[in-house]
């Protein structure tokens, strides 16, 4: 056998499984709607954009209502006491802790996250299932809270989870068409 016919013959066998392989995958993923066939890059591409986008709306909106929510979670009558000001005939609500601490509970853990995660190879499906915990925690903990340190625990699990949650659904998105 000179190359050449080596070649040709490497170059049918590859031609022939790549037509075997689209068939198959074509047949496997067809969905009909109203009698219409959708190809498979239109249904696959619309099922993994609206589950990334919903996925990525969850995941960001215990880290939304912590900080849109900073000043009543730091107020003192969230923790049933009572706490006004009044100065010159106005009544101001002062908090004693400044809402930027919230911010900061919220950032910085969420930042670590971000940055140590990736060098650890895990289960997607193991980040995913603790994200979700760390999220339910996050507002068990924030809502039921019986004195500050639990508020700020209840926003540091928020902040894990948001990091978690956006570091495990980005580097999962690889798997996934454009």
């Amino acid at each position: 056998m000179t190359r050449s016919s080596v070649m040709e013959e490497t170059a049918a066998k590859i031609d022939q499984n790549e037509t075997e392989t689209n068939w198959v995958e074509e047949e496997e993923y067809q969905h009909v709607q109203n009698g219409v066939t959708i190809m498979p890059s239109q249904w696959t591409n619309c099922r993994n954009l609206s589950g990334f986008w919903l996925l990525g709306l969850c995941n960001n909106y215990a880290y939304v209502i912590m900080l849109s929510a900073a000043f009543d979670i730091l107020s003192k009558d969230y923790h049933d006491a009572d706490h006004n000001e009044t100065e010159n005939n106005i009544t101001r609500r002062c908090n004693p802790t400044s809402t930027g601490a919230i911010l900061l509970a919220d950032i910085i853990p969420s930042l670590a996250i971000k940055l140590i995660v990736p060098f650890f190879v895990t289960n997607t499906h193991l980040k995913v299932a603790l994200s979700v915990l760390l999220s339910a925690a996050s507002f068990l903990l924030t809502s039921l809270s019986v004195g500050s340190w639990m508020t700020y625990i209840g926003v540091i699990c928020a902040a894990l989870s948001g990091g978690l949650g956006e570091v495990s659904f980005l580097s999962f998105s690889a798997h996934f068409d454009k």
